[in-house]
């Protein structure tokens, strides 16, 4: 069975900000230094954050050919675009939306840089975390594709951004290097394997960033930004009270999000501890087991403690 999977992804958020002031302007309403990004180097994580520090949207942002390309969630471009404009005044940026109008495949798994390479021409030996880099498809020198690296795939991986009429060859092109081509339901069972925060699932204004892990997207050193002084007091006074955590069921029957997760009252006395947010089944030795990802209150949870969960 392939350890390498393509997903079509073209359902993302994916905008592309063009104007000197650009960097400067998103730096000023994420979490995460995007100022500094060198045109074609490696791209950062960022959250966008309202002024009480909830979530908007996660996002990888890229620098290329003068452009910032923004990739966030499953139908956030409008609400990301508009935040933007929000804080656009004088400054000379412009916001397109190229949503829809690209094919944008993620190719992951363990095989993947192999077989990304060797559908671009690319040599991703060595590249860092939020690479990216310009391929063709194929032999071919008319069709290029834009290939960015992300850590927030599942276990890693690759979007390779194509010209929407391209996007079927592409596909076809990477199943015949070894990928296999996959649903979102075995994406969701991947993401949930590996404990990662999706849009709207974790990702929503209930929450904080650093409530549901994103640590690795807030720069700590950076100048102001929109919801900073929330987010800082969070860390420096310790106020992060809940955490995403990881739960692995006994059976096959799926929890629903939004269902209630209790302490078993062997662990200590049953106690309302958080909430599922997604829910998915799993591959194990013993056959398919669900497994769920939840946001529980950190100081009554502890990790390998069982649980008990109910609507």
């Amino acid at each position: 069975m392939t350890d390498s999977f393509v997903f079509d992804h073209s359902h993302l958020a994916l905008l592309r900000l063009s104007g000197a002031d650009a960097p400067d302007l998103v730096n000023r309403i994420s979490t995460n230094n995007v100022k500094d990004l060198a045109d074609g180097g490696p791209g950062a994580l960022t959250c966008f954050v309202t002024s009480k520090g909830r979530l908007i949207d996660l996002a990888a942002v890229y620098r290329s050919g003068g452009d910032l390309w923004i990739i966030g969630g499953p139908g956030q471009a409008r609400t990301l675009a508009e935040n933007i404009d929000r804080y656009l005044f004088s400054e000379k940026c412009e916001v397109h939306d190229e949503s829809g109008k690209t094919a944008l495949l993620a190719c992951l798994g363990a095989g993947a840089p192999g077989i990304v390479a060797q559908v671009t021409g690319l040599a991703l030996t060595d590249w860092p975390a939020f690479g990216q880099g310009m391929g063709k498809l194929g032999d071919s020198d008319e069709v290029s594709i834009f290939v960015f690296h992300s850590s927030e795939l599942p276990g890693g991986g690759y979007y390779l951004l194509a010209p929407k009429k391209e996007g079927t060859r592409l596909r076809e092109a990477l199943k015949q290097a070894g990928a296999q081509t996959a649903d979102e339901q075995t994406y969701e069972r991947l993401r949930i394997d590996h404990g990662l925060p999706a849009s709207p699932r974790e990702i929503n204004n209930r929450w904080n960033p650093l409530e549901i892990g994103l640590w690795r997207a807030v720069d700590f050193s950076k100048g102001c930004y929109v919801g900073q002084e929330v987010v800082a007091r969070l860390k420096y006074y310790d106020k992060v009270t809940r955490g995403l955590y990881a739960v692995r069921f006994d059976g096959a029957e799926l929890p629903q999000p939004g269902d209630k997760v209790r302490s078993d009252e062997n662990e200590g006395g049953a106690q309302t501890i958080g909430e599922i947010t997604s829910a998915a089944l799993t591959l194990t030795p013993d056959g398919e087991r669900a497994a769920a990802l939840g946001v529980f209150k950190r100081s009554l949870s502890r990790p390998g403690a069982r649980v008990l969960v109910h609507p």
